[in-house]
This record gives C-alpha cells, sequence and structure tokens, in this order.
C-alpha cells in the first residue's frame, strides 16, 4: 500500500472513489454539487485546492483518499480583541468496500496529521463517528442548538416593510463584511465564497429596512445554517422562508449553543422557538498544544507537555480558561456552511 498526495491528474478519479465510497453513485456528481467548498468540479479546481488531498494506492488502484483543509479561525474575547488559531479540516476520508480491513483509513489520516503538524497547524476537526476518530484523539468540540420557530411568533417579531432578496457571489463583499463581525468565525477569501456560492444546495439572503440589514444561509431548503444582523429583519426573513415551505416541511436555525441569549439574534430565535433542541457538533484534536497557547498568548513556558495539552484541549472545549481569552467551543462556531 502506497500512501501519498493525489497528482491534479488523479483528481477526476478521485471523485469517483469519493462519490462510490459513500454510496453517492459518481454519476449523480454529488460531491462536486453539494461540497464544491472542498471538491471542486476538475475543470475549475486549482492545484491549491487539492495540495493536502491523499490517497491510498493498492495494485495500482486508487483504494481511498481523504481531503485536508488548512483553514484559518478567529475567536474574539470580551474586550473585542481578535487572535487567529490555525485550523485544519479533514473529510471525505473513505477507502472502496474491497479494500476494507487493511488500514487504509488510518494510514489517510497519519499521513495528513503528519502534513499539517509540519505545516504549522495546531486543531484539526471533522465530523464523523466519535469512536472512530477518538483513537487519533479526536473528541466532542461544542454543541450547537436546533430552533424549530413558530410562524406565528416570528410574525410578531418580524420588522414590517422589510425587503427581502437572494445574494449572488457579487454580493460576497458585503456579506463577508457582516459574517465578520461574528465573535468567532472560519475565514473566507473571496474564491471560498465563490465556491460556496456554487454548491447546489446553498442560497443566502439579503433584507433590507432602512440603514438595518439581516443575513441568512439557507442549506437544504429547510435548515438556516447562519444568521447575523438586525433581529427584527432576521425574523421577517426566516418568516417568510417558513411560508414559502410546502406542507410538512419545517424551518430549522442552528446556532452556537454558548452564550446564546446574550445576543440580539439569539433573544429573538429563542423567544419565537417552539422546540429547542442541543446536540454535540463535530469533533476536534489538538495536534500542537504548545502552538495553539502561543496563538492565543497563554504563557505556558513552566508547564509540563501534560498540562500544556490540558490547557489547550480546554480553551477550545468547554471550559473557560482564567485569563483574558474565553474561546468558545471550536465546532459549536464551524457553521455547517464551513463543515468538511
Amino acid at each position: 500500500m502506497e500512501i501519498r498526495k493525489i497528482t491534479q491528474q488523479e483528481y477526476p478519479a478521485l471523485l469517483d472513489v469519493f462519490n462510490d465510497a459513500f454510496d453517492y453513485g459518481r454519476e449523480k456528481e454529488w460531491f462536486q454539487r453539494e461540497h464544491a467548498h472542498c471538491t471542486p468540479y476538475p475543470a475549475t479546481v486549482n492545484t491549491e485546492e487539492i495540495g493536502h488531498h491523499w490517497v491510498s494506492i493498492i495494485d495500482g488502484r486508487i483504494a481511498g483518499g481523504l481531503g485536508a483543509y488548512p483553514l484559518d479561525w478567529v475567536v474574539s474575547n470580551s474586550n473585542s480583541e481578535s487572535r487567529t488559531i490555525s485550523l485544519y479540516g479533514i473529510g471525505q476520508v473513505c477507502c472502496l468496500p474491497e479494500f476494507r480491513n487493511q488500514g487504509v483509513m488510518s494510514a489517510l489520516m497519519t499521513a495528513a496529521e503528519a502534513d499539517m503538524l509540519q505545516l504549522g497547524r495546531t486543531v484539526g476537526y471533522l465530523t464523523g463517528d466519535r469512536r472512530r476518530y477518538g483513537y487519533f484523539g479526536y473528541d466532542f468540540g461544542g454543541n450547537v442548538v436546533k430552533y424549530r420557530l413558530d410562524n406565528k411568533l416570528l410574525k410578531h417579531a418580524a420588522s414590517p416593510g422589510a425587503t427581502i432578496r437572494q445574494a449572488t457571489y457579487a454580493d460576497w463583499a458585503e456579506l463577508n463584511q457582516a459574517y465578520e463581525c461574528q465573535p468567532s468565525y472560519v475565514k473566507r477569501s473571496a474564491r471560498s465564497w465563490e465556491l460556496h456560492f456554487s454548491r447546489a444546495g446553498l442560497q443566502w439572503f439579503i433584507g433590507e429596512l432602512g440603514s438595518r440589514k439581516g443575513y441568512v444561509c439557507i442549506q437544504s431548503k429547510v435548515n438556516a445554517s447562519e444568521i447575523y444582523g438586525d433581529p427584527g429583519v432576521l425574523a421577517a426573513m426566516l418568516h417568510e422562508r417558513a411560508a414559502s415551505l410546502e406542507k410538512g416541511e419545517t424551518l430549522q436555525v442552528f446556532h452556537a449553543a454558548q452564550d446564546v441569549i446574550s445576543t440580539p439574534a439569539g433573544q429573538m430565535l429563542y423567544s419565537t422557538a417552539a422546540v429547542v433542541d442541543s446536540r454535540p457538533a463535530g469533533l476536534f484534536n489538538v495536534i500542537n498544544p504548545a502552538k495553539l497557547l502561543d496563538e492565543l498568548a497563554i504563557d505556558h513556558a513552566n508547564l509540563s507537555d501534560s498540562v500544556r495539552e490540558a490547557m489547550a484541549r480546554q480553551a477550545v472545549n468547554f471550559t473557560h480558561l482564567p485569563g483574558k481569552w474565553q474561546v468558545q467551543p471550536l465546532c459549536a462556531w464551524v457553521s455547517g456552511v464551513d463543515s468538511i
């Protein structure tokens, strides 16, 4: 078995392996259509975007693969001071059925994590089976809240007269400016927004009422995975969306679990919700504790390695550290848009 990075010429074949291994079927092109921020069509992908895709080669065939994605995560404290944490996401971890139980996925994970460590990345995240990925040090990374909203309450909270339109890629700078007002977010470049706008199941909407604005991202028709802006405008946008759904469909809003009612938008969601559920969201692993503490300006010079690791995991998990940094749980703030 050979483990190595993919060549650009092999990329179309890897897409076929992804679609086959996850039972989508290559003819549906699910990964290219729905997950273009990770797996763009071959005609549009650039070498950087597949620079950390790994494959396992057995008997001259691609037996399995994964994608690893260096990202930067901005976090802020109560004084609105910000720091950047060096993330990486791992996704599309797969192996074709005929090659399973030969250590393919373990070898791919080991190679990708070593690559990310060499690149100076500190924290990894993914979605998947906690028992499977717990072997590599991954564990729950925070909760998200799912709101099922009451349409009558939404109508009452909505600001009348708001105009709502579907955003296009030309609006990316405006969307990004509002997005980066959040206390924690994954950085998105113009190219990132371009790929998101090419995804089949993703839509952004902009609502306006005078100088007040709201921004909503809808995934898979019924899931609002990002909302930010004026709460009255947001309520109007969500109410319009809920009213447009077919019988039996219900609008759901996903929001980070930490301190949700401390913001006007969070208070609006809570006050208009019929049902509120909280659940773990994704898994994370710290691969370079010392660098993570450096990135957060936390002094660790006189600490042992085990204490450094414990502090680093606390910093991006559930426990607030003493001092000036109070980082929200990692996967609670990686929205469904950036899920890998």
